[in-house]
């Protein structure tokens, strides 16, 4: 970077050698293009129809001048969609920057397992990570099981049972 260079042009055929061009001259640019990688924590994650899972996506300077990564998102399957918060990011040399992926499941998604889902950053190069994205029905959560009553004293009891389920959003206890 920062080097200048001199060139000039003759042509030449059977019969001889023409005379020299013009001299022009150049400087290389004084600092390199932004290179950088992507990564993504957690790498795969559920949503159930209706709902949303995120996933942080950093974006790493690996050399060069510090410019901004634009993010998307390619190969979604029907009726999800993709927010990021930012949309973009700037990595300073020898650091990182970070954006937050939401992807929304509609009611109505298509039902998938493990779908490769393409985050692309950007910049004066592109980068592509991938992210796993199971998008699942919503269903009626298992019966909890194993209640218990335990007196904490003479005006307070414990109550203690089994969650059996992973997609409840509260108890109700009677």
């Amino acid at each position: 970077p920062g080097t200048s260079f001199e060139y000039r042009v003759l042509a030449n055929n059977s019969v001889g050698v023409s005379g020299w061009s013009n001299l022009a001259s150049n400087t290389t640019n004084q600092s390199a293009p932004l290179d950088f990688t992507i990564s993504r924590n957690p790498v795969s994650g559920s949503a159930q129809r209706g709902n949303s899972v995120s996933t942080t996506v950093t974006a790493t300077h690996n050399s060069g001048t510090s410019s901004a990564v634009a993010f998307t998102v390619t190969n979604l399957s029907a009726g999800v969609s993709a927010l990021f918060s930012p949309t973009s990011c700037a990595p300073a040399s020898g650091s990182s920057c970070s954006s937050t992926l939401t992807l929304s499941a509609s009611s109505g998604a298509t039902l998938v397992s493990n779908q490769s889902v393409i985050i692309t950053g950007t910049g004066t190069v592109v980068r592509n990570v991938n992210y796993n994205l199971s998008v699942l029905s919503l269903t009626v959560p298992n019966s909890p099981s194993d209640l218990n009553v335990t007196p904490v004293s003479s005006i307070q009891l414990r109550l203690n049972w089994k969650d059996n389920s992973d997609n409840e959003m509260n108890f109700r206890v009677e």
